[in-house]
């Protein structure tokens, strides 16, 4: 059940602040973030909906058997499916006009973009108005092998669905994903933005801004692949930003819950939107201003793991008390028989046993496990003052 967001909250902040100090946030921006910035000769980037509404008109231009009443009740991957059947030099024109020449508007959405640190953005957008934001991204395509580093050491940008760029350069249909056909192709092409997106889906946090989430097979596929089937609504959020009032609307949350989506945070209107740019915007900002605290001491970034050396792994059986760094021995395994869900995180929860019954390997899975949370670990050996863990 997906749980709502408020963004006057503490715990909102906090998670933002967290979450944006240990890189863990990353952003994947739908039609809704560009559409109605200026483009060419005095056009507009198109919405969803007026985009398919042209593509309604080009069919029915060149197919007589067709009528708008009957198309408008078609899904856009369908409708985009017959549209690049049309005359490919008037769908390039079009696109031309329409997607490319972007004026970038929204003060504070340029900060959110271009201010924040972000390890890299996913884009469903065509259109060229991230670039034109500033000239610092590199531009990753799909349905193509990349290696994954930035060359000259831009921000990267990764066009899940395309570039209309690109696709004016070479009229191939196929270096966009509008349409089922494309979207299956896509699966096994763009292979590289599917294990990257599946990746993060569990270990980072997807915030999702002005994705509509509702005919992106792609997306979907990566969200719920095997590889992710046990993933933990706790160990990573998946956050759906939005104006709609989704509350009173049944069915879109349950499309949302099929794209896995575990949190939304809804504005009162599509103005707020600015609002919460700057809002994000103001977490990364006091992620880096934090103030230093007696418990950064004990603070946990990584645990390390011995390799298979059968020698190395005995002596640190005999002497893992001695150690004073946090390490798990090769044949380390998890915990059976206890459900982590369970752990109280409003409370504190005390694990009682024997010496050697295994509770500091417990210890070390319960760190493992929740990859959103501030983590420490005090041994028996130190001491922190009460004043300090409040």
């Amino acid at each position: 059940i997906m749980e709502k967001m408020l963004i006057g909250s503490k715990e909102t902040r906090e998670f933002f602040v967290q979450a944006l100090k240990t890189n863990k946030l990353v952003p994947i921006l739908g039609a809704g973030f560009s559409c109605g910035m200026p483009a060419r000769k005095g056009n507009c980037i198109p919405s969803g909906a007026q985009l398919k509404e042209y593509m309604i008109k080009a069919i029915c231009n060149e197919r007589k058997d067709f009528s708008g009443s009957m198309l408008k009740e078609k899904n856009f991957s369908w409708i985009s499916e017959r549209f690049f059947k049309c005359d490919i030099d008037k769908i390039t024109d079009y696109f031309f006009d329409n997607f490319t020449g972007i004026k970038f508007t929204g003060v504070n959405k340029r900060k959110f973009l271009n201010e924040i640190s972000w390890p890299y953005v996913y884009t469903l957008n065509v259109d060229t108005a991230i670039e034109a934001s500033d000239n610092d991204w590199e531009v990753f395509y799909p349905n193509c092998k990349f290696i994954n580093k930035s060359v000259f050491d831009k921000k990267k940008l990764y066009k899940i669905h395309g570039d209309i760029n690109h696709f004016c350069k070479t009229q191939n249909i196929d270096d966009l994903i509008f349409s089922e056909t494309q979207y299956i192709k896509s699966l096994e092409a763009n292979t590289i933005f599917h294990d990257m997106l599946a990746a993060d889906c569990n270990g980072k946090n997807l915030l999702y801004i002005g994705c509509s989430l509702c005919d992106e097979i792609d997306i979907k596929f990566s969200i719920i692949s095997d590889r992710n089937r046990n993933i933990s609504p706790v160990s990573a959020r998946r956050i759906y930003v939005t104006a709609e009032d989704i509350e009173s609307d049944p069915i879109k949350i349950e499309d949302l819950e099929s794209f896995q989506i575990t949190h939304y945070i809804k504005l009162d209107k599509n103005e707020d939107y600015e609002l919460f740019y700057e809002f994000i915007t103001n977490c990364y900002n006091e992620s880096l201003k934090e103030a230093k605290n007696p418990t950064d001491y004990y603070k946990v970034e990584k645990i390390e793991t011995l390799d298979g050396n059968r020698e190395l792994n005995l002596q640190y059986l005999v002497n893992s008390m001695q150690e004073s760094r946090l390490l798990k021995p090769h044949y380390f395994f998890e915990k059976s028989g206890f459900d982590l869900e369970k752990l109280s995180i409003e409370k504190i929860n005390v694990f009682v046993g024997r010496r050697f019954s295994g509770k500091t390997m417990f210890a070390y899975n319960i760190l493992d496990h929740f990859e959103d949370r501030k983590k420490y670990f005090i041994s028996s050996k130190e001491t922190v003052a009460d004043k300090n863990l409040i």
